[in-house]
Protein backbone atom coordinates (compact mmCIF):
# COMPACT_ATOMS: atom_id res chain seq x y z
CA UNK A 1 0.00 0.00 0.00
CA UNK A 2 1.09 3.65 -1.04
CA UNK A 3 2.14 5.77 2.18
CA UNK A 4 0.69 8.96 2.27
CA UNK A 5 1.76 12.56 3.58
CA UNK A 6 0.84 15.57 3.45
CA UNK A 7 -1.39 15.73 0.08
CA UNK A 8 0.98 13.40 -1.92
CA UNK A 9 1.61 9.73 -1.88
CA UNK A 10 4.68 7.74 -2.85
CA UNK A 11 4.59 4.44 -4.49
CA UNK A 12 4.93 1.35 -2.73
CA UNK A 13 6.70 -0.11 -5.99
CA UNK A 14 9.11 2.71 -7.00
CA UNK A 15 9.21 4.98 -4.97
CA UNK A 16 7.64 8.25 -7.19
CA UNK A 17 6.05 10.91 -5.78
CA UNK A 18 2.41 11.37 -6.56
CA UNK A 19 -0.37 13.45 -6.14
CA UNK A 20 -3.06 12.19 -3.18
CA UNK A 21 -5.64 12.52 -5.80
CA UNK A 22 -4.54 9.91 -8.62
CA UNK A 23 -5.39 6.63 -8.98
CA UNK A 24 -1.69 5.33 -10.05
CA UNK A 25 1.47 5.68 -10.36
CA UNK A 26 2.73 8.61 -12.92
CA UNK A 27 6.11 6.56 -13.49
CA UNK A 28 4.93 2.82 -12.72
CA UNK A 29 1.15 2.69 -13.40
CA UNK A 30 0.99 0.90 -10.00
CA UNK A 31 -2.81 1.65 -8.69
CA UNK A 32 -1.97 3.84 -5.57
CA UNK A 33 -5.20 2.03 -3.83
CA UNK A 34 -9.33 4.04 -3.74
CA UNK A 35 -8.65 5.34 -0.38
CA UNK A 36 -6.34 8.16 -1.10
CA UNK A 37 -8.67 9.95 -3.54
CA UNK A 38 -11.10 12.76 -2.81
CA UNK A 39 -14.59 11.67 -2.55
CA UNK A 40 -16.96 11.81 -5.44
CA UNK A 41 -14.07 11.33 -7.53
CA UNK A 42 -14.43 8.07 -10.05
CA UNK A 43 -15.70 5.26 -8.58
CA UNK A 44 -14.93 5.45 -4.68
CA UNK A 45 -18.09 6.16 -2.47
CA UNK A 46 -18.54 9.47 -1.46
CA UNK A 47 -17.68 8.99 2.28
CA UNK A 48 -18.44 12.74 4.45
CA UNK A 49 -15.45 14.32 5.47
CA UNK A 50 -15.31 15.36 9.39
CA UNK A 51 -11.90 16.90 8.75
CA UNK A 52 -12.06 20.59 8.54
CA UNK A 53 -10.50 21.67 5.04
CA UNK A 54 -6.67 22.37 5.69
CA UNK A 55 -5.56 26.20 4.85
CA UNK A 56 -4.24 26.48 1.20
CA UNK A 57 -0.96 28.43 1.77
CA UNK A 58 -0.40 32.12 0.09
CA UNK A 59 2.21 30.93 -1.93
CA UNK A 60 0.27 27.53 -3.72
CA UNK A 61 -2.87 30.13 -3.79
CA UNK A 62 -4.42 30.83 -7.46
CA UNK A 63 -3.55 34.24 -8.50
CA UNK A 64 -6.30 35.82 -10.20
CA UNK A 65 -4.03 36.46 -13.57
CA UNK A 66 -6.60 37.33 -16.78
CA UNK A 67 -4.83 34.02 -19.13
CA UNK A 68 -4.99 36.10 -22.42
CA UNK A 69 -2.29 38.42 -20.79
CA UNK A 70 -0.11 35.70 -21.28
CA UNK A 71 -0.93 34.89 -24.86
CA UNK A 72 -0.53 38.92 -25.50
CA UNK A 73 3.10 38.58 -23.76
CA UNK A 74 3.55 35.92 -26.01
CA UNK A 75 2.51 37.68 -29.22
CA UNK A 76 4.29 41.41 -27.87
CA UNK A 77 7.16 39.38 -26.95
CA UNK A 78 7.77 37.32 -29.96
CA UNK A 79 7.15 40.02 -32.52
CA UNK A 80 9.22 42.49 -30.72
CA UNK A 81 12.44 39.89 -29.19
CA UNK A 82 12.20 36.73 -31.71
CA UNK A 83 16.06 35.40 -30.87
CA UNK A 84 14.55 35.39 -27.08
CA UNK A 85 11.26 34.40 -27.45
CA UNK A 86 11.52 31.31 -29.55
CA UNK A 87 13.96 28.79 -27.11
CA UNK A 88 10.73 30.42 -24.42
CA UNK A 89 8.09 28.80 -26.38
CA UNK A 90 9.64 25.86 -27.53
CA UNK A 91 10.28 25.33 -23.74
CA UNK A 92 6.67 26.09 -22.90
CA UNK A 93 5.79 23.47 -25.50
CA UNK A 94 6.95 20.72 -23.21
CA UNK A 95 4.90 21.39 -20.48
CA UNK A 96 2.16 18.53 -19.82
CA UNK A 97 -0.09 21.80 -18.93
CA UNK A 98 -2.26 22.49 -21.51
CA UNK A 99 -2.40 26.29 -21.00
CA UNK A 100 1.33 26.42 -20.83
CA UNK A 101 1.12 24.36 -24.39
CA UNK A 102 -0.97 26.83 -25.96
CA UNK A 103 1.16 29.73 -24.78
CA UNK A 104 4.04 28.02 -25.88
CA UNK A 105 3.07 27.86 -29.31
CA UNK A 106 0.95 31.44 -29.53
CA UNK A 107 4.71 32.65 -28.49
CA UNK A 108 6.58 30.44 -31.14
CA UNK A 109 4.46 31.20 -34.28
CA UNK A 110 4.55 35.02 -33.18
CA UNK A 111 9.02 34.42 -32.96
CA UNK A 112 8.96 33.27 -36.02
CA UNK A 113 6.75 35.70 -37.84
CA UNK A 114 9.03 38.55 -35.94
CA UNK A 115 12.03 36.79 -37.10
CA UNK A 116 10.84 37.20 -40.72
CA UNK A 117 9.47 40.86 -40.15
CA UNK A 118 12.89 41.39 -38.56
CA UNK A 119 14.55 40.16 -41.92
CA UNK A 120 12.12 42.09 -44.04
CA UNK A 121 13.04 45.37 -42.05
CA UNK A 122 16.59 44.37 -41.84
CA UNK A 123 17.09 44.56 -45.86
CA UNK A 124 15.11 47.51 -46.39
CA UNK A 125 17.22 49.28 -44.36
CA UNK A 126 20.52 47.80 -45.66
CA UNK A 127 19.02 48.97 -48.91
CA UNK A 128 18.00 52.03 -48.07
CA UNK A 129 21.93 52.92 -46.25
CA UNK A 130 23.59 51.86 -49.42
CA UNK A 131 21.18 54.18 -51.19
CA UNK A 132 21.97 56.87 -49.30
CA UNK A 133 25.72 56.28 -49.24
CA UNK A 134 25.80 56.03 -52.81
CA UNK A 135 23.70 59.30 -53.16
CA UNK A 136 26.45 61.12 -50.70
CA UNK A 137 29.24 60.25 -52.95
CA UNK A 138 27.92 61.99 -56.36
CA UNK A 139 29.46 60.64 -59.47
CA UNK A 140 30.21 57.16 -57.95
CA UNK A 141 28.71 55.20 -60.00
CA UNK A 142 29.37 56.82 -63.08
CA UNK A 143 33.11 57.08 -62.75
CA UNK A 144 33.27 53.26 -62.44
CA UNK A 145 31.33 52.37 -65.44
CA UNK A 146 33.37 54.74 -67.33
CA UNK A 147 36.44 54.02 -65.75
CA UNK A 148 35.84 50.54 -67.17
CA UNK A 149 35.37 51.83 -70.96
CA UNK A 150 38.02 54.35 -71.13
CA UNK A 151 42.08 53.71 -70.88
CA UNK A 152 43.08 55.84 -67.63
CA UNK A 153 44.58 59.34 -68.33
CA UNK A 154 48.65 59.51 -68.11
CA UNK A 155 49.56 62.29 -65.39
CA UNK A 156 52.63 61.74 -65.52
CA UNK A 157 53.02 63.26 -69.08
CA UNK A 158 51.92 66.07 -68.62
CA UNK A 159 54.15 66.80 -65.10
CA UNK A 160 56.84 69.31 -65.37
CA UNK A 161 60.19 68.23 -63.80
CA UNK A 162 61.04 68.95 -60.22
CA UNK A 163 63.01 71.86 -59.85
CA UNK A 164 64.70 72.63 -56.27
CA UNK A 165 67.58 74.70 -55.97
CA UNK A 166 71.35 73.49 -55.88
CA UNK A 167 69.89 70.07 -57.22
CA UNK A 168 70.62 69.37 -60.24
CA UNK A 169 67.39 69.00 -62.52
CA UNK A 170 67.02 64.86 -63.87
CA UNK A 171 64.36 64.65 -66.36
CA UNK A 172 63.67 61.01 -67.70
CA UNK A 173 65.74 60.38 -70.82
CA UNK A 174 68.54 62.85 -69.53
CA UNK A 175 71.81 61.11 -68.38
Amino acid sequence: MATVASGRVTCAKCGANNFDTQAACWKCGTSLGIGNREPGMGNSPAAPDSRPPSPVPHSLAPANVDPSVAHWVGVIGGLLVPIAMLPVGLVFLMWDDKRKVEIGRTATIASLVGTLLHGVFTYFAVAGAIGAGMKMLPGAAGRASASQSEPAPDFDSEAKPLELPGIPSLSPGQN
